[in-house]
């Protein structure tokens, strides 16, 4: 069975569901979300990560924690929309939650 391009099978997408077909389409608040968890994510990381290692009392491994849990979503969906902008294949918007 040949495996036909996304864009023939647009009538497989279930109602409710947008198939962005430009840039003009793209989610960019989903986008910038999405951005701002990776960055917030990474700063806390790295916060996280000194503190635990100067003073392992302190909250550093909290912040770790929290750093981690924020940063992964970032990063996969950050990872997502920059695949989905340049055209890779596989990529899509339409896996990226609205916000």
């Amino acid at each position: 069975m040949e495996r036909q391009p996304l864009t023939q099978r647009e009538s497989d997408i279930p109602e409710g569901f947008r198939s962005y077909s430009n840039e003009t389409d793209v989610p960019w608040k989903a986008v910038y979300l999405a951005v701002g968890l990776l960055i917030a994510g990474t700063v806390l990381l790295f916060t996280g990560i000194v503190l635990w290692a100067t003073d392992p009392d302190a909250h550093g491994f909290v912040l770790f924690t929290l750093g981690l849990v924020i940063f992964i979503p970032g990063f996969y969906y950050s990872r997502i929309s920059y695949y989905a902008y340049k055209g890779h294949p596989g990529f899509s918007f339409d896996t990226i939650p609205a916000v």
